[in-house]
């Protein structure tokens, strides 16, 4: 169960560099992480539009290089 003080991490990779699609994983403090979607659809007319929900103090997104 969350507590406050707890961290959520959240990951989306839309690479696409070991699977057709993009993924989307969460963790919550050190757990490891588990996949919650792994067939998000990278070629698609649809824009996609990231939102960060759970924002506040101490909140931050970190967009890595695709490599």
């Amino acid at each position: 169960m969350l507590k406050e003080g707890d961290f959520v991490h959240i990951e989306v990779d839309l690479r696409g560099l070991h699977l057709p699609f993009g993924t989307l994983a969460v963790a919550i403090n050190s757990e490891p992480a588990e996949t919650v979607f792994d067939d998000i659809a990278l070629s698609s007319s649809m824009h996609m539009m990231p939102v960060v929900c759970m924002g506040g103090d101490g909140s931050r997104v970190r967009v890595c290089p695709a490599c």
